[in-house]
């Protein structure tokens, strides 16, 4: 819904692990039209077509700036498919490395004139759960 606008039974999207409408008229599409600068970066879980398989571009929904995976659990060892179509991996817990990331991202966003627009889609909180490292898990 978030992506689309649209309820799941209209966007196609009704449980996890179905591919989202390469067509669809996406929010990132919309502000990429309007000049905006778009990136996602983390949990992607709407292709559809394996947990750990390629996004190709054309299945990113409009978002320019891509570090994703579909989906893994695997939070102290997970890749993710980046710019450059190759998998790669996150340093330690990949919620820490992303947040990293996307601060980068910003920092580097605020230096231009264009706008832009991030989504940080972390995988935690989602069972297996206690699997931060201590720095994080004092609120468990």
């Amino acid at each position: 819904m978030m992506l689309t606008g649209l309820y799941p039974l209209k966007n196609g999207m009704f449980m996890n692990d179905v591919t989202l409408n390469p067509d669809s008229k996406s929010f990132a599409k919309l502000y990429k039209q309007q000049g905006y600068n778009t990136a996602y970066i983390g949990k992607w879980h709407v292709d559809g077509n394996g947990r750990s398989a390629f996004i190709p571009k054309e299945r990113r929904q409009g978002f320019d700036y891509w570090k994703a995976l579909e989906c893994s659990h695997s939070y102290n060892n997970s890749n993710y498919w980046g710019n450059d179509d190759k998998l790669h991996s996150w340093e330690g817990y990949d919620a820490a490395a992303q947040t990293k990331d996307a601060i980068t991202y910003i920092e580097t966003q605020a230096k231009k004139e264009s706008p832009f627009c991030l989504i940080l889609s972390w995988g935690p909180p989602h069972a297996p759960y206690k699997t931060a490292p201590k720095e994080f898990s004092g609120f468990i």
